[in-house]
């Protein structure tokens, strides 16, 4: 089993992206998901901080496929947690914003190295 960032960074998508994308334009491609991903993130912070339990939810459903289809395994399966339309109390999802932060952080991180 590879180390956590192989984990958290699904190469294969990666192979056949590049099978179609000149290097610098599939790196552009990548810094451009990366700032995707963040405004969403900014977004659900926001809907947590007014306590927008429908808007918390569309922004992970929103972040659960962005980050599959980029390849970001671990973020979707966070994002996937706080994804429950009609169910979801944000005062009872504490720990899931938490790891969904986490995993935003980690998951950035390593996704911005490996297209430095």
């Amino acid at each position: 089993m590879g180390n956590i960032d192989t984990m958290r960074l699904d190469y294969s998508v990666r192979h056949q992206l590049a099978l179609h994308l000149p290097a610098d334009a599939l790196a552009e491609l990548l810094r451009r998901q990366i700032i995707s991903l963040k405004k969403t993130m900014v977004e659900l912070e926001t809907a947590v901080q007014g306590n927008e339990s429908e808007h918390v939810v569309a922004c992970a459903h929103h972040l659960a496929g962005a980050a599959a289809m980029a390849g970001f395994g671990c973020l979707a399966a966070a994002a996937r947690r706080l994804d429950k339309p009609g169910e979801l109390t944000i005062s009872d999802s504490s720990m899931d914003l938490e790891l969904l932060r986490n995993e935003w952080m980690a998951t950035r991180s390593a996704a911005e190295q490996s297209i430095e």
